[in-house]
């Protein structure tokens, strides 16, 4: 019967997988005894004695290389009898090699590039910013629709409006509620999560609910406010009356937008509101659907013939955006054949009904390559909505052995890069958040896709998995070693690695995140070659080791590991630190380190022994590829020579994007950071001896081409703590008349404090947030960026928030009247300011001028 026949297929396969198994692990032993015998090769000095207990030991290679011919063998026979029975299972065996396609597009889809959802936009945002519902107590607005329709989309959409935004300047919340796994809706848990956002500060499961409520209701009471509540699922009305009873103590005019599955949750909120999402159109459905598979290549030589079948296979997605997108990245870059055999075969595999959605999320998942399959339906241990950290990710699939290279000659870490994102393009993640440089850092499933990755991926492996995924939940910092991976992330009270870490040849990623009481890496790192994460360096904090206890402090153990990527940081102790950590050539540790996107060094104190810090940055040169340096509690009194070409990093470092220098006290120049092409953001906090950001000898006003090119993509400038600085250039005559236009082309936001010398500064014609601090005797300097000559009236039009805090006697905001776009203002004064109307009154602020643009105002007088 079919039934047997399919037990049968079953133990088969399982055979097979058993098989395959022990094979892996076999090839992984082979791989890390040749791995440890390139560490210790035979000396020819090594004493008879030494090479006789050798050769009785456990380790013999003779008997190693005895039981391992042994297992090959009888792992091909299992192989062998393997392969014998495929034919009575109707399997049949491909020898041809897996060619591989051409690269996907991104099937991820931008709030941008949402299709088809103008108009549902624009009738909710209608209804939220009616003001005929103001006299309600809080309104609230239900959105509900089957999974995969794009609620949560259609929300994020309305949240990121302009109008929105203005009507709702200060308190603007997401929560996701998304009941999961049988939990109760938790009153406390999501009162909670609003509080944290409110406030910034962490509230969790140990805090009363009388200490939550109180707290909530001083934070929240009288606040006008718009709140997001997603993938809501209760069914209660009792528990969602609790909820309501805290959310109406906010001011008339607060707004509540709940996305849910359920009919029955949209009745127990109430019918007042609720906004029924039903699927595109058709229109819209081939649209979303040719831009998923054929990325709108009209000109493509079957674009007809695959149309026609194109539109076939849109009828059977039921006009679900996620549906479409998810079959659309499926055909995509594949040949005519697979189009035809989707449409003759795939499409029948969909059930109609309520779980039409699952099953096409379950044939795209059936699509996927075997380690393809592995990766995603690992991702069940993490919880739903939880969001997850791209290398941590990456890193848990190297452990557990699910990555093969897709071709000869790609590296097993490249290949894991490959699988992540084919799962992004394919629409198994989505809202993946980018780092400062544009790269992923993280992404989350879709709750449907967590579902499918639930069920493929077992109830047993999921039921072992959990105690993992309460660590998660929890954010509580865990240990664990599997294979190729090391997390020991949070490990306060370690001080040291076992003497023979070395050993650990295979080791692909080693987390030391806020390992803050390491004292320094084991002797033999540079063995470790196939590292390519390691967020922790230590050198020679605290006692120095005994050579017998096999530690070294050296530098140039990092000369070896060319494979690191992301974020390094470099931590230095404040003892014992000498000149056995450079050796006699200086260094350049880091040039070969190609992949490393930032590096923080950090001197905890003042060095004792003979090496100048000037020494251990010069042996810290990086490669030209850094897009990050942060730099902390540096003594020295310059940078380096690989930093000095000229004082212009854009040499040398052309691909920064970033660059703190923090507590270097003794720093009396800088060099020049202006001329870098990508930089988008520089803080500078506590440089006490610093005077000038540039010397005037370097740029003229007759050299059009440095200012043109002066900071042309910063985008956020911090200045704290400059005790000494007093402006940019010793001579700031040199920027004059139109020159001025071409000074912070990009510059958006501005935080200066404590910079009690600053006399001049350069103008920044497109700032929208300023923030001030410290002192009242520069600030109308820094407010009245007016022109004399009348060429630009309005220097500072654009700026939409002004932040004045602790500027002492304080009395009058000369100049705010110019800011027509200040939608938010802040004031902190020592001084008695009077609010009033009239500009000729000497302790005022103009607030008439404002009173178009001004939306948010905070003013707090503090006499003393």
């Amino acid at each position: 019967s079919k039934r047997e026949l399919s037990k049968v297929s079953q133990a088969y396969i399982e055979d097979l997988k058993a098989a395959v198994y022990d094979a892996d692990d076999l090839f992984d032993e082979f791989r890390t005894l040749a791995e440890l015998k390139l560490l210790r090769p035979e000396s020819k000095g090594a004493k008879f004695s030494n090479k006789v207990r050798s050769f009785f030991s456990s380790k013999n290679q003779v008997g190693q290389a005895y039981r391992m011919s042994r297992q090959v063998k009888e792992i091909k026979k299992r192989l062998d009898a393997i392969a014998g029975d495929h034919k009575k299972f109707g399997f049949d065996v491909d020898y041809k090699p897996i060619s591989r396609r051409r690269e996907e597009t991104c099937s991820y889809i931008d709030a941008k590039d949402i299709i088809g959802r103008d108009d549902d936009k624009k009738a909710i945002i209608d209804i939220l910013l009616d003001h005929n519902n103001d006299d309600e107590e809080c309104c609230f607005l239900t959105i509900v629709g089957v999974g995969g329709l794009g609620k949560t989309a259609l929300a994020q959409l309305v949240y990121n409006d302009e109008m929105i935004k203005k009507e709702f300047p200060t308190l603007r919340l997401w929560v996701c509620v998304s009941d999961q796994d049988g939990e109760e809706f938790d009153l406390k848990a999501i009162l909670c999560k609003i509080l944290e956002l409110v406030t910034g500060q962490k509230f969790d499961g140990t805090s009363s609910m009388e200490f939550v409520q109180n707290q909530f209701q001083e934070r929240l009471r009288g606040q006008k406010y718009f709140l997001v509540l997603d993938d809501v699922w209760n069914e209660n009305r009792k528990k969602w009356l609790n909820l309501k009873k805290f959310l109406t103590l906010g001011q008339l005019g607060s707004r509540v937008v709940v996305t849910t599955r359920s009919e029955m949750t949209a009745t127990v909120i109430g019918d007042k509101h609720v906004y029924r999402l039903d699927g595109l159109s058709d229109e819209d459905s081939w649209r979303l659907f040719e831009m998923s598979a054929l990325d709108g290549e009209c000109e493509h030589e079957n674009f007809q013939y695959l149309s026609e079948i194109g539109k076939k296979i849109v009828e059977k997605c039921y006009n679900i955006p996620l549906a479409i997108k998810v079959v659309g990245s499926l055909l995509y870059g594949q040949d005519i054949s697979m189009w035809h055999s989707f449409e003759q075969s795939g499409l029948s595999e969909i059930r109609n009904g309520e779980n039409e959605i699952m099953s096409i999320l379950k044939l795209s998942y059936h699509n996927l390559s075997p380690s393809l399959k592995s990766c995603f339906s690992y991702c069940a241990v993490f919880p739903k909505d939880f969001t997850i950290n791209k290398v941590t990710l990456i890193s848990l699939w190297l452990a557990q052995g699910y990555i093969m290279p897709l071709d000869g000659g790609q590296s097993i870490e490249d290949a894991a890069e490959e699988h992540f994102f084919i799962l992004l393009r394919r629409c198994f993640f989505q809202d993946l958040a980018k780092d400062q440089y544009g790269h992923v850092r993280s992404v989350k499933i879709h709750d449907l896709m967590h579902d499918v990755a639930q069920e493929v991926g077992g109830n047993e492996f999921c039921v072992v998995m959990s105690s993992i995924t309460n660590n998660f939940r929890d954010k509580t910092r865990h240990v664990s070693f599997v294979g190729e991976t090391l997390v020991l992330g949070g490990c306060k009270n370690l001080r040291e690695l076992p003497k023979d870490f070395s050993k650990l040849v295979n080791l692909g990623h080693l987390d030391l995140r806020y390992c803050n009481m390491l004292t320094g890496m084991p002797f033999g790192m540079n063995k470790l070659t196939s590292l390519a994460i390691l967020p922790l360096f230590v050198v020679g904090k605290g006692e120095k080791y005994s050579r017998e206890k096999q530690f070294n402090w050296e530098l140039k153990d990092l000369e070896a590991l060319k494979n690191l990527k992301g974020g390094l940081h470099i931590k230095f102790g404040d003892n014992n630190v000498n000149s056995e950590c450079v050796d006699d050539e200086g260094g350049q540790y880091l040039m070969n380190t190609k992949h490393l996107l930032e590096i923080e060094i950090e001197f905890e104190g003042v060095f004792h022994g003979c090496l100048e810090p000037e020494v251990v940055m010069k042996a810290l040169e990086p490669h030209s590829n850094l897009k990050g340096l942060k730099l902390i509690d540096y003594m020295g009194t310059s940078i380096p020579w690989w930093a000095r070409a000229e004082h212009n990093w854009s040499i040398y470092l052309p691909s920064l994007v970033k660059i703190e220098l923090t507590i270097c006290p003794n720093l009396e120049w800088i060099p020049s950071f202006s001329k870098l092409p990508y930089l988008r953001s520089l803080v500078l906090f506590r440089l006490d001896k610093l005077e000038y950001m540039e010397d005037a000898g370097n740029i003229t006003s007759h050299d059009e081409e440095d200012l043109t090119t002066f900071f042309p993509s910063l985008k956020y400038l911090q200045l704290s703590h400059l005790r000494c600085f007093k402006g940019w250039w010793r001579a700031d005559e040199l920027i004059v008349g139109d020159d001025r236009k071409s000074i912070f082309p990009c510059l958006s936001s501005l935080k200066i404090e404590w910079c009690h010398n600053l006399t001049s500064f350069p103008p920044y014609p497109r700032l929208e947030k300023l923030e001030l601090r410290g002192s009242s005797e520069w600030l109308g300097m820094i407010l009245n960026m007016i022109d004399k000559e009348g060429n630009d009236n309005a220097r500072l039009s654009s700026l939409r928030s002004l932040t004045i805090e602790e500027c002492e006697n304080l009395r009058r905001l000369s100049g705010i009247e110019n800011f027509t776009s200040l939608e938010s203002l802040q004031i902190s004064s020592n001084k008695q300011m009077s609010i009033c109307e009239d500009k000729d009154d000497e302790y005022g602020v103009p607030w008439k001028s404002l009173d178009r643009s001004l939306r948010s105002l905070t003013y707090q007088s503090i006499e003393v």
